[in-house]
């Protein structure tokens, strides 16, 4: 790939992507939001690719679905 696997590993790509999506309800002084996130290959690391930063080889899982919520207050 061009991003710069010169090391013959393979561990790394140019496919990748984020995606998020959200629901917000905002009121006069509380706001509430719901977020989920979908992530394909993210860092551009090759999902279950293996790794070594320095602490032992490990499989990269770069794929996947996060979330959060978020719950505020407007003084």
């Amino acid at each position: 790939n061009e991003f710069g696997d010169r090391n013959g590993r393979n561990a790394r790509t140019n496919d990748s992507i984020a995606s998020s999506h959200i629901l917000a309800l905002n009121y006069d002084h509380w706001h509430y939001s719901v977020v989920a996130r979908y992530w394909h290959n993210g860092g551009q690391w090759n999902d279950d690719a293996s790794l070594n930063f320095g602490n032992g080889d490990f499989s990269v899982r770069s794929t996947g679905w996060g979330g959060y919520l978020v719950v505020g207050y407007n003084f």
